[in-house]
């Protein structure tokens, strides 16, 4: 499935359906002890669809315990996702949510996290690092800025009613312009990914294959519309949708196509081309909902905070806090980098000598 495909109809009143993404909050809560040990609590929330991400959430079967859900409010349709888990003093620390077994964990969210203690003369330093790795993201933008220009978001403004049966070709041609490109990306991704000496020729001739279907003359558009409008107000929508479905399937079958009789695929070969345009779709996928997903990062360390570039700090007690809040947008096309460091002073630090061991070895 490709998210976000072209619900056209819904869209000549309103453009806003471009980016649209689950708002699923993340809220995450660190916890490192004198001795190195380091305990993470994880809590989503969000409703029962936007917990069903298609990223990976703390689980038991990835090393989490008591992994709960429970629902927080009926009348809101909102539940929360509980986990915690506790690391030994020099033990990994998660750089992702995925089960150990997963064959797809490099298509999710990934955040390599460590910790480092060292010991100096004034005291015992604690480092905090984490990075969101990059998502990529900047083909679907330059896409959008091509075909979505401010002619067509200006007569997204209209309502749909006010709007000629032309103007109404222009907005789903560029919508169609959006997805036809988008899909040239993940078929180039999946033969980068299984076919990586392919001959170019055949790689251009499958792709102009696939481009004849979606450059189609004025009157197909036109038609398209006609026979949606036609249909009740309430399947509308539904009709647009089929429409839609109905183009990226032809585009996708011209493209095989074009393999099979042009670079002379097998079946084989067709197979792992699919099965990495699926892969190609599920990154997509992830990454455009992870847009949508809120981050708040809390990090409690030993004595006092001495630089971070977090959002907010509390020093008060023999702890103290960072924090930080974003959304999924933060680490598309370049990482997302949190950093805090601590300092122990001198005659509170014995009880920590034996983790500034265990992580020098």
């Amino acid at each position: 499935m490709i998210p976000n495909r072209l619900s056209i109809y819904g869209t000549l009143a309103s453009l806003t359906l471009l980016g649209v993404t689950g708002c699923l909050t993340r809220k995450e809560t660190i916890k490192i002890a004198r001795d190195g040990a380091v305990t993470i609590a994880v809590s989503c929330e969000g409703s029962r669809e936007e917990l069903d991400t298609v990223d990976a959430l703390p689980s038991a079967s990835g090393g989490w315990d008591r992994v709960t859900i429970q629902d927080v409010s009926f009348k809101e349709d909102k539940q929360r996702l509980e986990a915690e888990r506790t690391f030994a003093p020099g033990e990994d620390l998660p750089g992702s949510y995925a089960s150990m077994d997963d064959p797809d964990t490099d298509l999710y969210l990934a955040f390599p996290t460590t910790l480092r203690i060292e010991q100096r003369t004034d005291g015992v330093y604690y480092y905090l690092h984490r990075v969101y790795t990059p998502r990529r993201w900047g083909y679907v933008q330059v896409w959008k800025d091509a075909f979505i220009d401010d002619s067509i978001k200006k007569l997204g403004e209209k309502p749909a009613e006010e709007l000629t049966l032309d103007e109404k070709r222009q907005i789903v041609q560029a919508f169609a312009g959006v997805e036809a490109f988008k899909q040239i990306e993940f078929v180039k991704t999946a033969l980068e990914e299984c076919e990586p000496d392919l001959q170019p020729e055949y790689w251009l001739l499958a792709r102009r294959a696939l481009l004849d279907i979606y450059e189609e003359d004025n009157d197909y558009f036109n038609t398209v519309i006609e026979l949606c409008e036609q249909a009740p107000e309430d399947g509308r929508g539904e009709c647009f949708n089929q429409e839609a479905e109905r183009i990226l399937a032809e585009g996708y079958a011209a493209f095989v196509q074009s393999l099979r009789g042009d670079a002379g695929f097998t079946r084989k070969r067709i197979t792992r081309f699919e099965q990495g345009y699926d892969r190609a779709e599920r990154y997509y996928g992830i990454t455009e909902e992870l847009g949508g997903h809120h981050f708040e990062i809390e990090v409690e360390m030993p004595g006092v905070v001495i630089a971070h570039n977090g959002d907010h700090e509390d020093n008060e007690g023999e702890t103290s806090v960072v924090k930080w809040s974003f959304d999924g947008k933060a680490f598309r096309d370049r990482p997302h980098e949190l950093q805090a460091i601590s300092r122990l002073e001198e005659g509170a630090e014995s009880e920590s000598q034996d983790a500034v061991d265990d992580n020098d070895q």
